[in-house]
C-alpha cells in the first residue's frame, strides 16, 4: 500500500461553532482514534483530493505540530447536499497490528456477458477487510473476463485470492454480475426513489444531515454493527462537529 503524508494542526478548541469555522477557511476537522487519548486536528479540505477521490487505499502519515503518526482513513462524512467533506476519522495504525480499512475493488478484462448484451452490476466498490498495514493491497483486483450473463462474484470467492487478508463482509454478498438488460433496467427502476430531493441540514456536531461513505476507510452501516465492541473508544470524538 502506498503512502501518503498530511501536514495538520491541532484543535485548540472542539465544537460546532469552531468546526464552522474552520470550514469556512477551507479546512476540514478530523479525529485520529487508536491511540491513548482522541486526538482532534484540521488540515486544509484540498488534502483529501488526492485521498478520497481515487481507486487505490493509502497508509497516511499524519504530522501534527511536529508529532507522527501512521493511521488509515476509516470514515468520511460528506455535506448531503454539496457533497462538500464535513468531517474526517483516522484510526492509528501500529506495524504488526491488524486494522480495519475498506480496500478500492477494480474489476479487469471484458466480460463475455458483456459482449454478448449483458449490463455490468457492480455492487460493492470497496470490501471491508483486516490486516496487517504492511501487508494491504492498495486495491483488490477482480477479473471479470469469464462472467457471463447470469454470472456474479461473491466475496467468498474473492477471500480465497487474498491469503493475509480478512473480509469482514457477508461472504455470500455479491460484488459484481453480468445483468440481462431488462433485468438491469428493472432493478434501476426499482432502486430510484419517486419525488425525493435532498434536504440540506445544519451543519455542525452531531449534524443528523451529515452523509457518510464506504469510500476509502470509510463503513457502511452494516460494517459499524460488525464492529461492536471495537467502537468503544471511538465515541468520545466528535461527530461531524
Amino acid at each position: 500500500m502506498e503512502s501518503f503524508s498530511i501536514k495538520a494542526e491541532l484543535r485548540e478548541k472542539i465544537g460546532k461553532k469552531n468546526s464552522q469555522e474552520l470550514r469556512n477557511k477551507g479546512y476540514v476537522p478530523c479525529v485520529l482514534y487508536g491511540g491513548k487519548e482522541n486526538i482532534h486536528f484540521y488540515t486544509e479540505l484540498k488534502t483529501f483530493n488526492t485521498l478520497v477521490y481515487t481507486p487505490r487505499a493509502y497508509f497516511i502519515n499524519i504530522a501534527i505540530n511536529g508529532k507522527k503518526y501512521d493511521a488509515v482513513m476509516k470514515e468520511i462524512q460528506f455535506h448531503p447536499v454539496t457533497d462538500r467533506i464535513i468531517h474526517v476519522d483516522f484510526i492509528e495504525a501500529h506495524e504488526g497490528e491488524k486494522v480495519k480499512i475498506n480496500i478500492p475493488v477494480h474489476l479487469s478484462g471484458v466480460s463475455i456477458g458483456i459482449e454478448e448484451g449483458g449490463k455490468l452490476r457492480h455492487r460493492r466498490r470497496y470490501l471491508y477487510v483486516r490486516g496487517i498495514p504492511s501487508e494491504l493491497p492498495d486495491y483488490i483486483d477482480i477479473d471479470i473476463t469469464n462472467l457471463n450473463v447470469g454470472d456474479y462474484v461473491h466475496i467468498k470467492e474473492v477471500d480465497e485470492k487474498y491469503e493475509n487478508l480478512e473480509f469482514l463482509d457477508p461472504p455470500d454478498a455479491v460484488i459484481a454480475g453480468v445483468m440481462s438488460s431488462r433485468a438491469f433496467a428493472s432493478e434501476v427502476i426499482e432502486e430510484t426513489p419517486e419525488g425525493e430531493e435532498g434536504e440540506e441540514g445544519e451543519e455542525g456536531e452531531g449534524e443528523e444531515g451529515a452523509e457518510a461513505t464506504t469510500g476509502e476507510g470509510g463503513e457502511t452501516s452494516d460494517q459499524k454493527k460488525d464492529e461492536g465492541g471495537d467502537k468503544k473508544d471511538e465515541g468520545k470524538g466528535d461527530k461531524a462537529e
